[in-house]
């Protein structure tokens, strides 16, 4: 099968839409499949003669516009490359990543192909009622939805759209990297290389900087831990909210250590050296978290979880199961949950179990065999409707 994936930005910042379409892509070349994957910046090396990277130029013009807009240049220039070299280019299927923009330009493509088009929708859809009525309808011009969370599903649902015509896939990991820690050296070792203090329980939060992941709520939180249990935390990740999170983390009584961004294989060791994994998010207008890909890596590595219960994360965690959830904008809360955890270790050591146990099932082989699936329905009822 030969796949057109269209990706702005790709590929990655850690964890977000173009690492998902990265890792989707590398893996569906490891079955066999030939994946074309148009950018709008980055490296068109890759590591997989069956993936090749095409980069759209008009990157700094993109960056000048809005979202919206600058979406719609990129989707316009990639139809325009499509299209021109449609006599030297064959395409079974076509798949977007994004929102409105890429959903109707990508149908375009699609109808000028004879070509089903699938969208994946990352992040909770904006509430507005202007964007309800243009999303219903550009969503619609698609064959297939694939939504993140049960949550974004849902929200696609609402909008009328036939629940036939939306799955839920969550974004994958590299199950193996994480879960296989027992071949490094021990907790303390890891720490030390790390430059994090060994002689604390350790807690780990893993995201970009950004009000939505609610980082502020954990920092507060482990000022009250810090007065009963000594506990350290890690904050990796960057982002626009890291000065005024440094300034908080600095005003209370806990140790917090900001990382800042790391690539993906320092991430995995900050997850092997720690105890605990939180994740904090919050619901804002327009932005609520999908299923995160750091709540999986903390699972595979072993770690009972920590997160409230928004977005995708609830559906991960069993509360008392494999972690705890707890309401949102709660630092008490956040604070009860780690204490409870640091203080029982067999408990920690239980849920981690759990966690490594459960985590196999988002394996980024696992998650491609469940869009290939969609990809042969959506070709099956093509060919059903040309005969």
């Amino acid at each position: 099968m030969k796949i057109c994936r269209i990706v702005k930005n790709f590929p990655p910042l850690m964890g977000g839409m173009e690492y998902h379409a990265r890792d989707l892509s590398y893996a569906q070349a490891k079955k066999g499949h030939f994946v074309d994957v148009f950018i709008m910046r980055g490296s068109p090396h890759t590591g997989d003669e069956r993936v090749k990277i095409r980069r759209i130029r008009g990157e700094g013009v993109a960056n000048k516009l809005r979202d919206s807009l600058g979406s719609m240049l990129f989707m316009s220039l990639v139809d325009s490359h499509l299209v021109i070299r449609r006599p030297e280019t064959t395409y079974d299927i076509f798949h977007l990543h994004g929102d409105i923009m890429e959903a109707l330009f990508g149908a375009l493509l699609g109808k000028v192909y004879g070509k089903p088009t699938v969208i994946t929708l990352h992040a909770g859809l904006n509430t507005r009622k202007v964007y309800r009525t243009l999303a219903s309808r550009s969503f619609g011009l698609v064959d297939h939805i694939i939504a993140v969370s049960e949550d974004i599903a849902k929200e696609v649902v609402e909008m009328g759209l036939d629940p036939a015509r939306i799955s839920v896939i969550s974004s994958g990991i590299h199950y193996q990297e994480f879960a296989n820690g027992e071949n490094l050296t021990d907790k303390m070792e890891l720490r030390r290389r790390l430059g994090l203090p060994e002689e604390s329980p350790l807690v780990v939060g893993v995201g970009r900087l950004h009000p939505m992941k609610g980082f502020k709520y954990l920092i507060e939180a482990l000022t009250g831990v810090e007065g009963r249990i000594k506990v350290a935390a890690a904050i990796v990740g960057g982002g626009p909210e890291e000065p005024e999170l440094i300034r908080l983390g600095r005003s209370g009584t806990g140790r917090i250590i900001f990382t800042g961004q790391v690539e993906k294989a320092q991430l995995r060791f900050y997850l092997l050296a720690a105890d605990v994994f939180v994740l904090p998010s919050v619901s804002l207008k327009g932005q609520r978290e999908g299923t995160p890909t750091a709540v999986m890596e903390a699972m595979a590595a072993g770690l009972p979880v920590v997160t409230t219960d928004v977005g995708g994360a609830k559906k991960l965690i069993g509360d008392g199961i494999n972690g705890f959830l707890v309401p949102e904008k709660d630092p008490k809360a956040i604070r009860v949950a780690i204490e409870k955890l640091i203080s029982q270790p067999s408990l920690r050591r239980a849920m981690g179990e759990n966690n490594k146990k459960e985590a196999k099932k988002f394996d980024w082989g696992e998650i491609s065999s469940k869009v290939e699936s969609v990809y042969r329905t959506c070709l099956a009822k093509r060919k059903g409707k040309s005969l």
